[in-house]
Formats: structure tokens, C-alpha cells, sequence
């Protein structure tokens, strides 16, 4: 269906003793100067989606299916975001943005990225 990701995508590894299958895993550059680590996007098998440095959304209520792959079509439309709370050079918090710009509700962290899927739409803000 989205043959856009080919250039980005790996198979990533079935967690130790699942019989799930691999699931995608996205590396995704940014347009942003100051941003060198690309955005890792994976699905685990559980239909948790992790970004980059192991912070997970997980689907938890209702159609896990559905609702995961809803959020991923609206991050590939850039209709949200991917926001990454960083303290002492380790992301320690995130979740989905849906609004422009830093979002207010984000706590006293050292820097917060805000990544979208073409990385044209990133934001970083360092306290």
C-alpha cells in the first residue's frame, strides 16, 4: 500500500518466545538542522507503536487493529505528529501532537522534538 516506505523501512525481530510475526520499522530523516537522529516508527507485535529511544503509544481500548492503523495513516498525512521529551540525553516521555507548534500541555523537559513523517513539519525546542 505504501511503497514510499521502501526507502526507509526494516523488517524488525518477533520479540523472544511470540510467535507474531517481524513488523515494519520505519527510520525517518529530518528536514530540521539541529535534529541528527532519524525518527524510528516500528509496530510491535502487540500493536504497540514505539518511536525513537523505546517511547511506545500503545493501543489499548477497543479495535487495537483498527485504531493503529488509523493513527499511522494520519502520521503518514502528517495530520499528527510524534512529540519526544528529552531529559539528560535520553527520551523519557511522548505521545501523539495533533496541534502546530510545541504543545503547551508538554512538561519542564531539557529539549522536546516534534516529528512528522516527511520531517519537513519538525520542531525542536531546548530549555
Amino acid at each position: 500500500m505504501h511503497p514510499e516506505w521502501e526507502s526507509v523501512l526494516e523488517a524488525g525481530s518477533p520479540s523472544v518466545g511470540s510467535e507474531k510475526t517481524v513488523h515494519p520499522k520505519l527510520h525517518i530523516p529530518s528536514a530540521h538542522p539541529t535534529i541528527r537522529t532519524p525518527l524510528t516508527v516500528e509496530l510491535g507485535g502487540t500493536l504497540q507503536l514505539f518511536w525513537h529511544g523505546g517511547y511506545f503509544y500503545d493501543f489499548i481500548e477497543g479495535d487495537k487493529v483498527a485504531e493503529a492503523f488509523t493513527f499511522l495513516e494520519r502520521f503518514f498525512a502528517e495530520e499528527v505528529r510524534c512529540g519526544l521529551c528529552w531529559s539528560d540525553g535520553k527520551v523519557v516521555a511522548g505521545g501523539p501532537v495533533e496541534e502546530d507548534g510545541i504543545p503547551p500541555w508538554i512538561g519542564d523537559y531539557d529539549r522536546v522534538e516534534v516529528r512528522s513523517w516527511r520531517g519537513n513539519r519538525d520542531e525542536v525546542e531546548d530549555r
